[in-house]
Order: C-alpha cells, then structure tokens, then sequence
C-alpha cells in the first residue's frame, strides 16, 4: 500500500455492526452509559476518537489518540479546525462519506506536521464507522486510528536496500566477468611461465655444468700459473747462479784446468761407482725373478692340489656309489633270503638298522658330490630373482611332507620380493631351512614355519618355527660340515654346511637366533 492513498470502502472486509452513539446532553453528560462509554473510548489499546454531527465535532478521544497528533487539545473542536494539515487531503471527504453512506471504511494516510518532536510524517491507518441512534439515523463516527510509520520506514529501507543490492549484484556481475577474462589471461601467463621455469630450469642445469667445467678450468689454470711461478723462480735462482758462476769463472780462470780435471776425475769415479750399483740391481733382479718363478710354481701346486682335492671328494662320491648300491642290493637279497620268522624276530632291528646306514651313507655320498660341484664365487653378480616364485616352488615339492605333518606355512615376502643369489642356490637354501622345520619338529605339535623378508643392504630373508630350538653350543656348531645337534632323526650333517657355502660365496652371510623349546629364526643376509 503506497504512503498516501484514497480512503475507500472495502466489500471484502466486514463491515461492523453499526454503534449506537447519542451525543450526550448537558443534563445527560453524567449518567451511566455515557461514562462507561468515556472509558471504553479512554482505555482503548488503540487510538480512538468520538465524533459527533457532519462537523465531525470531537467529542471524546482517548491518551494513544492525542499522543498521534501531538498532543495538542482537540476536544469541542470540529476536525477540520482541530486536525487544518489534513484539510488538502482526501481525507476529511471520506470521513463526510461514511458519514453520509454509514457503511465503514478503511484508509491509510500520511501526514506531516510538527508534533512528536517533528521526527517526520506519520503514517497511520484508520476505520471510520457511523454512529446511529435509536432511530437508526447516522449521528456521528467513531474514529479507529494506528501508528504504522515504523513499518512504512522499515519498507521504504528494504525498497532502498534492494535497489542497492541490484545495483550491487550487477556490478558484481560486471566484476565476476572481468575477474573471468583475468584469470583466463593469468592462464595463458602460468602457462608460458611453466614453459619458461622448464626453460630456465634447462639453462640452470647447463650453467651449472658449464660452471663445473669453469671451476676444474679455473682450478688447472690456478695449477698452472702456481707451476709457472716456480719455473720462474728456479729460472732467477738460475740466473743468478749463472752470473755468480761467470763471476767466478772470471777471477778463477787461472784454476779452470785444474778444476776440469779434477772435475774429470770424480766423474770417472761416479762412473765406476754406477757400474757397481747396475751389478747389484742385476743380482737383485736376478734374485727377485727367482722368487716369483717360486711363487708361480707354488701358485700352480696350490690350483693342482686343489683341483686333485675336488677331483678325489667327486670320485670318492662317484665310486662309493656302486659299493653302496651293491650293499644296497645284497641287503635286500638277504631279506629274501631269510625265512619270514627271521624277519619279523631279533634281526627285524638289525636289518632295520643296516637298511638305515645304507640309505644314511647314500644322502652323505650325495651331499658330497653336491660338495664338490659347488663352484667358487666369480664372474659377474646374478641377476635378481623373485622369492615369491622360489617359495611356492619349494612349497610344491615339499607338499605332501607339508600335508603328512599337519604344518602351517606363512608367506610374506612382499617387502623385499626379489635378492640377486643364483636361482638354484636360492632354492637349495630355502629348501633346507623349511625342510629342517619339519624335520625338527616339537612332539606332538604341529610345525608351524614363517618366511618372510625385508629390504636391508641386498635383502634379507627369515625362515622362523616353532620346533625344538637350539641351545647356544648347539648353535656355534650348527653349520659344521657333518655336524649334527639332534641325533634322534635322519640327516648327515651336511645340508647347513652347504647353505652356509652357498650363501657366503656369493658375499652374504648366515646366522641363527633359537631358544630351546619354543623354536628357531635363521635368517640370510644377501649381498648388495
């Protein structure tokens, strides 16, 4: 609704039952009704006025009245005299029609003057309603008025504030797009400083060397003058010594013959003593070359006794074969041989026994050979080889050991997956170690081995289980070559000695952490 508008009747709104007013008589003023009517009109919460006659004479107007237009005395006054600011507004005409129509009407009005401190128009909304008699004949209004100038203020602000706001959102707009365009073109800027720092940094790495290249010229430079220097000091020294030696030549020239041959003799002297020194270097050499044939001979019985000590352990190995197979053969003839009473009587354990020293010397025999093929640690590193893959490989052979002994294995070589150790080797190793788990084995336990590994130096791999355990004499002669800690199961001694071979001729190392009776960890330390 805009500051000022018409005062107009309303269809939609109800319209009030009509009031009966009687303008009060003198001799009336006094009674009942019309004071109980002063005091509705007096404590009335909103600001209310009585008015009497088309003058529209106020009669009765309540504190919220008075204060709305100052205060100022209106009572025994027509509205126009009392209230003249409005007299250029619609307003007075509509209070004449509702007076003439008595049907009620709503307004709002604005208007200025200079009660109230004059802080401003006042803005107010207000309800004329006829006064009718008994008759029913309109004598009056009764005047409902409200104060709503600090909701008009408040509207005007939000107005004045929502255009600066749009005005706001489209300079904001306008900025959004130039901010766009900027970071656009700070694109293309960051783009050809990328390309640029990759440029520099190309220039620095040249600057760089060609600086190195300055520091080692400058350096050879420095060495050079510093060589110079010296040769120029010797060149002086030389001079001088030069002229001294003119100076010396001119006042001894008398004595020049004498000195020459004098000179003559030392050097004929210095001579024979070279010859001398010659003659003892020739002895010495002599001397010397006599000692390295030694050393060349001694060199050759050592790679001959050597290559006769493989030799003798691989035919030793090779030829105990037919001994032991022909052992092998007559053993079993004499269990045919023998009645089945035999057999199963007091020389069931003998034959037992023979029958385990048989095959006991078989694996020592192989083991031997093994021994003995085992070549020396040269030529060029391995190339890496992945664990996982030997593992699983040596999980395979060994399954039905695995299987038969109810065992547990867990693998987690996933922090050093590959070593550089010769393939075969590797899975030699690994293949002893997770044997002897078993092999070893607590009583009535089921074994349980872990392998596992981690990056140190070339890679190091742990087999640990929960077997027997060693104690500490155990350990120090566990990887002695027939050396044998627990005698209660089968084995030759060999196998550890072998891995330790193994493992130090390619440059690593072995070694073993146990506690009796809760289990081993061998760990291999792989070379670099």
């Amino acid at each position: 609704m805009p500051d000022s508008e018409p005062f107009a009747h309303s269809s939609a709104r109800p319209t009030p039952p009509a009031v009966s007013f009687v303008r009060p008589e003198p001799e009336a003023a006094g009674s009942a009704g019309a004071r109980q009517l002063l005091a509705l009109v007096r404590d009335s919460p909103a600001c209310l006025a009585s008015l009497a006659g088309p003058d529209h004479m106020v009669t009765v107007t309540n504190e919220l009245f008075r204060g709305l237009f100052g205060n100022r005395p209106l009572a025994g006054l027509p509205l126009r005299a009392a209230l003249p600011e409005l007299t250029s507004q619609p307003f007075f005409g509509l209070l004449d029609e509702v007076y003439a129509s008595g049907r009620t009407g709503y307004g709002v009005q604005a208007i200025a003057y200079p009660g109230r401190g004059g802080h401003g128009p006042v803005h107010f909304t207000f309800i004329g309603q006829a006064v009718r008699d008994a008759a029913g004949t309109v004598t009056g209004l009764l005047l409902f008025a409200y104060d709503v100038s600090a909701h008009v203020l408040a509207r005007q602000w939000v107005e004045t504030h929502e255009e600066q706001a749009a005005r706001t959102r489209q300079q904001l707009a306008v900025a959004n797009e130039q901010l766009s365009s900027t970071n656009e073109e700070l694109d293309v800027i960051n783009e050809e400083l990328t390309v640029s720092n990759h440029e520099l940094s190309v220039t620095n790495v040249e600057l760089s060397l060609a600086n190195q290249r300055l520091a080692v010229a400058n350096k050879q430079l420095r060495a050079a003058n510093e060589a110079m220097r010296r040769q120029a000091g010797e060149l002086r020294r030389a001079e001088a010594a030069v002229r001294q030696l003119n100076d010396e030549l001119v006042l001894t020239n008398e004595g020049l013959v004498d000195t020459v041959s004098n000179a003559v003799g030392e050097a004929e002297a210095a001579q024979r003593a070279a010859e001398g020194l010659n003659q003892q270097l020739a002895v010495v050499n002599d001397q010397l070359s006599a000692v390295n044939d030694q050393l060349g001979a001694n060199n050759q019985q050592l790679t001959f006794t050597n290559s006769e000590l493989d030799t003798f352990v691989y035919t030793a190995s090779h030829d105990l074969q037919n001994p032991i197979t022909n052992l092998e053969g007559l053993l079993a003839a004499l269990r045919e041989e023998l009645p089945g009473d035999c057999q199963a009587g007091p020389a069931a354990p003998i034959l037992a026994l023979m029958q385990e020293s048989v095959e006991r010397f078989q694996r020592t025999l192989s083991h031997l050979a093994a021994l003995a093929r085992q070549p020396p640690a040269l030529g060029a590193p391995p190339v890496p080889v992945s664990l996982a893959a030997v593992v699983q490989d040596v999980l395979l052979d060994l399954a039905l050991p695995l299987a038969a002994a109810g065992a547990q294995v867990e693998v987690d070589v996933a922090a050093c997956p590959a070593v550089a150790f010769p393939a075969s080797n590797l899975r030699s190793v690994i293949y002893n170690l997770v044997s002897n788990a078993l092999k070893y084995q607590r009583p009535g336990l089921p074994p349980r081995v872990e392998v596992r590994s981690r990056l140190e130096n070339g890679g190091v791999l742990e087999v640990t289980d929960n077997g027997l355990g060693l104690t500490e004499g155990q350990q120090a002669q566990l990887f002695g070559l027939f050396q044998r800690v627990h005698t209660h199961v089968e084995g030759s001694g060999v196998g550890l000695y072998l891995v330790k071979k193994m493992v130090e001729n390619s440059g690593g190392r072995i070694d073993v952490e146990s506690q009796p009776g809760v289990g081993s960890t061998f760990r291999v330390y792989f070379n670099r």
